[in-house]
């Protein structure tokens, strides 16, 4: 790359990071700092977590589909949080999680951009134009998640830094905790399979059983974690109609349940997770294999994290 070439790809990293950081930092005193309140400020889908741990605790059952904002996620993930962000005041830990989001966040997307975006050819109205674009498009998807207390954008930092990993085993444990966090993110798994990564396929699927056996069964006992197991399938298969098909979640499967019968869901979400598998095996067996060059690598990220969101039965609009 020419020097001045390089030095203009520098200068314009340097304000998209600028850009992200002054992002974070707003997003730190709206969704951070502002909460230093009543505990009645934190987020309601946030407070599903501290409720768990309330139960693991007092050794109440952590999964109860019939809760108004039921846990679905894994038993280690349960402990896990039990374990570091339960030990700080419920503020206090909204705070962390929020933050921890954001800055992850950031990364990803400063990876991203730094990779997908032909920098060194933007300058005056296109980076102007890139800029607003990002503010127009992504504000409300942003405030719209942080007010309701979520994590995708964990999900999506996890996948980004799989992504960027040079070694198998290191992309395999952080698909692993991202399987534990989200199962539905198995869907990212595509990017991997696309790129032929199979070494780096099996060790996440070693890793996250590990992950999900051993922790558990040594806090509660094999027994006891085959019971956890069973609740915490129970739990994710008792999605209701409502749920599924409300205007927040935009996958292609609540979208043509609501516009034919909401009762087809149930059938349209296995259908399009299907087709969606087998459309990423089709890809791996009839495509090339994909170059490791870090632009194409990157934008294949970004069309797996489309992918994601078309299959993904929960596809929530932000």
């Amino acid at each position: 790359m020419p020097a001045d070439v390089s030095t203009r790809r520098a200068k314009l990293e340097r304000v998209l990071t600028c850009v992200l950081a002054l992002f974070a930092l707003y997003t730190i005193g709206r969704f951070g700092i502002d909460q230093i309140r009543p505990p009645g400020m934190v987020p309601n889908d946030y407070q599903t977590f501290p409720r768990m741990a309330e139960r693991l605790v007092t050794g109440a059952p952590i999964y109860r589909p019939d809760d108004p904002s039921p846990f679905k996620y894994s038993p280690t993930f349960a402990l896990a949080f039990r374990y570091t962000f339960f030990l700080l005041p419920l503020a206090l830990s909204w705070i962390a999680w929020c933050s921890l989001s954001i800055a992850g966040f950031s990364a990803a997307t400063r990876w991203l951009w730094g990779r997908a975006l032909p920098l060194e050819r933007l300058r005056g109205w296109r980076l102007a134009a890139l800029l607003g674009a990002f503010g127009v498009f992504h504000w409300h998807g942003y405030i719209e998640h942080w007010s309701y207390g979520q994590g995708d954008v964990i999900v999506y930092a996890l996948f980004i830094a799989a992504v960027a990993a040079r070694r198998d085993w290191v992309a395999g444990a952080i698909m692993a905790a991202q399987l534990l966090l989200k199962p539905q993110s198995a869907i990212l798994l595509a990017y991997f399979l696309v790129q032929r990564r199979f070494r780096m396929l099996i060790h996440t699927g070693a890793l996250a059983c590990a992950a999900l056996a051993v922790p558990a069964a040594l806090y509660w006992g094999p027994r006891e974690l085959v019971s956890q197991l069973g609740a915490w399938k129970m739990c994710l298969a008792r999605q209701s109609v409502e749920f599924l098909t409300g205007n927040l979640n935009q996958s292609v499967a609540a979208t043509l349940a609501r516009w034919s019968s909401r009762e087809l869901v149930t059938v349209l979400t296995p259908a399009i997770v299907a087709l969606g598998g087998a459309l990423a095996l089709a890809a791996t067996w009839f495509c090339p294999q994909t170059s490791r060059e870090p632009r194409a690598n990157a934008r294949l990220a970004i069309v797996t994290l489309l992918f994601y969101a078309v299959v993904t039965p929960l596809s929530w609009r932000w």
